[in-house]
């Protein structure tokens, strides 16, 4: 498939003291492609793909979240001495070899473009998205969870267990240490689709995002389910590292 879908999501770019800012109230470190603001509960206040080019950490998050995120921010920018600015770009996933956009963030399939102008590419529909993101594992936020204790997405690909201490850090150790996730993210494969996750006639979650896929020759669907050791009712997880 070559294309592309224009997002609701926004870029901030943060210059100045960057590494004191973002070291000290998110959960990964700035060198790997996703990351987490969090409160002092370990709940998840948003999450963002991230880049560091040229001295600047360019941050990318769903536009759903981005009054909570600045909320956030701003406060410790001031006192870090850091510049945070809105980026003007628009952005795009981009399922194509080509190169387009300004800055880069590595996808599981393609990747999102900064992009200051749509590229000259077929766009993809809502439906064709969505199976992308289903096939390739691709939750978004504000879709497929929203801002739950943040270990409960399982998204330990935004996580550091070893970093230094970060907002959220003391909360997030203890419950990666000493109980296990309540709730999780996970695909789901289905012979025809569901609206609510059973699991032995109890009701343990609801779908948030299905599609019919050629790939697996059933319905994949993600769903956050509690539970989630158990086998599900006429489905079945796709069981995977990171989810």
């Amino acid at each position: 498939m070559n294309g592309y879908r224009k997002l609701s999501k926004v870029c901030y770019a943060i210059s100045g003291n960057v590494d004191t800012l973002l070291n000290g109230i998110t959960s990964n470190e700035l060198s790997k492609p996703r990351n987490a603001f969090l409160d002092r509960f370990g709940k998840l206040i948003a999450l963002f793909e991230q880049k560091i080019e040229d001295g600047k950490a360019y941050i990318v998050l769903e536009e759903k979240y981005e009054e909570a995120f600045l909320e956030h921010i701003m406060k410790y920018a001031r006192l870090a001495k850091a510049d945070v600015k809105k980026d003007s770009g628009i952005v795009i996933h981009v399922i194509s070899p080509q190169g387009i956009g300004r800055i880069k963030f590595q996808q599981n399939l393609g990747y999102l473009a900064l992009a200051d102008e749509l590229p000259d590419l077929p766009k993809l529909s809502e439906e064709e998205y969505n199976l992308i993101r289903l096939e390739n594992n691709i939750p978004v936020q504000g879709v497929d969870f929203d801002r739950p204790m943040f270990l409960d997405t399982g998204l330990y690909d935004a996580v550091s267990f070893t970093k230094g201490c970060y907002l959220g850090q003391e909360v997030m150790a203890r419950a990666h240490n000493l109980t296990r996730p309540a709730r999780k993210i996970v695909r789901i494969l289905y012979d025809s689709p569901v609206k609510d996750v059973s699991s032995k006639g109890e009701k343990i979650g609801q779908i948030t995002t299905c599609s019919y896929s050629k790939k697996y020759g059933k319905y994949i669907a993600f769903a956050m389910i509690r539970k989630h050791e158990q086998p599900i009712d006429n489905g079945e997880i796709i069981r995977e590292k990171n989810l």
